[in-house]
């Protein structure tokens, strides 16, 4: 199960979310929150992600799933259009996210249009109360996405509806006054908010692909995810308890799922055996920034583990250049940084030789591209690299949030201080670029 993110997050790593600093937006989502979990937060300040979750809350409460019921069931609150652009960091959001991102991009006018007076919350339901099994993952194939405000004014307004036809549709109800002022009181309550949007009120949308944190983690790929019957792809760490010694893809006909186990090995032969990366060219999709930012986690990871006074080594402003160099200094490098340096040489130098079968699981892994043209599954490739290589912490920022925040509670602290430094780097350098293209 992933570990709580720190309610003392750096600046640096809260700038992607959306502060929640004034005292209306504070209200709303206090408001909010106890209306769909009966609990609340006495912050005067916190940021929140896409779904309305926050790091410091769940800090405050003590639970990381405090947006939902439990670990399986998610829940989410709307303050602003603007969250909708950040990650999604929510650590229960598991089966639910793809379908919460499709519905939020889908009606984000309707939604900037409830926000401007009040907070929009609900639930993501999937018929399944709590996950026993890895397998039962596979048989959701949607979820039902309910939304609510506080002033209830999406069912008002469907109450409206129902009643304005139930009006033109008979001749006594012109005459009866009770019908006729509830009519009235409806309109005055929904405050323009006629005719009801039918499509934001109750929802049931296909599951995407997915990282579910149960059972220390597992990835569901639905081939054909608007179909019932269509083929699931689990992968899971649960599956290793029935795999044979060395462990192998296997297929259930039974339930059209087919089962990886989730370690390096097995994923690099999936991954590769079904058109999910590039094997034919496998260099050539490289960068050598992409390279060297590698090389930099490697070579600090190991340098963490053997030296004790590296501060004085490497400085006041670390920079992962300062790690590479080091470890090249080294009489033996580990061989995982000298399979990265032979990778370096030949981006650098195409007519280079070298063997791509030959380079251990992880290098492989690390270094697969996923097949251009499909950007759910390459997502999902990439999702499934931040989780398998916790030491590149670039690839879980760029590619992972939800990873990255809930693993940076138990960083080494030289490793935040690097992190941290490259972010801040980095994120000067967007801004820069961003400036020149205005």
């Amino acid at each position: 199960m992933m570990s709580q993110p720190s309610g003392c997050l750096p600046t640096e790593l809260l700038s992607s979310l959306l502060p929640v600093e004034s005292s209306l937006l504070v209200h709303r989502y206090v408001e909010a929150l106890w209306a769909i979990t009966k609990r609340k937060t006495g912050l005067s300040a916190f940021h929140i992600d896409a779904a309305g979750y926050s790091p410091e809350v769940a800090q405050e409460l003590e639970d990381p799933f405090y947006l939902g019921q439990g670990i399986d069931h998610p829940f989410f609150i709307v303050l602003s259009v603007d969250q909708l652009g950040g990650p999604v960091i929510q650590p229960n959001m598991g089966l639910a996210a793809y379908p919460y991102r499709s519905f939020t991009f889908e009606h984000r006018k309707e939604i900037a249009s409830l926000t401007l007076t009040e907070p929009l919350f609900g639930e993501m339901g999937h018929g399944t109360s709590r996950f026993f099994d890895p397998s039962q993952l596979q048989q959701v194939c949607r979820v039902d996405l309910e939304v609510r405000t506080p002033s209830d004014r999406l069912g008002l307004s469907m109450e409206l509806s129902g009643k304005r036809e139930a009006l033109l549709e008979s001749d006594h109800l012109w005459y009866d006054e009770d019908f006729v002022e509830r009519m009235l009181d409806l309109a005055r309550r929904v405050e323009g908010l006629f005719p009801p949007p039918f499509r934001l009120m109750s929802r049931t949308l296909p599951v995407g692909p997915s990282f579910v944190p149960n059972w220390g983690g597992c990835y569901v790929y639905p081939i054909d995810p608007d179909e019932e019957g269509g083929q699931r792809i689990l992968l899971t760490s649960r599956t290793n308890e029935r795999s044979a010694v060395k462990p192998s893809v296997r297929s259930s006909h039974r339930d059209n799922l087919l089962e990886v186990p989730l370690t390096v090995e097995s994923v690099v032969e999936f991954l590769e055996g079904h058109g999910f990366v590039e094997v034919e060219k496998p260099f050539e999709q490289l960068s050598v920034n992409r390279l060297q930012e590698l090389m930099g986690w490697v070579s600090l990871d190991h340098l963490i583990r053997i030296q004790w006074d590296l501060e004085s080594h490497i400085g006041p402003c670390p920079d992962l250049a300062d790690a590479v160099r080091m470890m090249r200094m080294e009489r033996t490098p580990p061989a995982v940084f000298a399979e990265l340096d032979a990778a370096l040489w030949k981006v650098r130098y195409p007519s280079a030789g070298l063997n791509w079968s030959s380079l251990s699981a992880l290098t492989r892994l690390r270094l697969s591209t996923p097949i251009p043209g499909d950007d759910r599954k390459a997502a999902f490739v990439r999702h499934l690299q931040a989780f398998l290589d916790p030491i590149d912490l670039s690839r879980a920022h760029d590619d992972a949030k939800d990873l990255l925040y809930a693993r940076y509670a138990s960083l080494d602290e030289w490793k935040k201080r690097f992190f941290l430094a490259w972010l801040k780097r980095r994120e000067s350098t967007v801004r820069g670029s961003s400036s020149a293209t205005l």
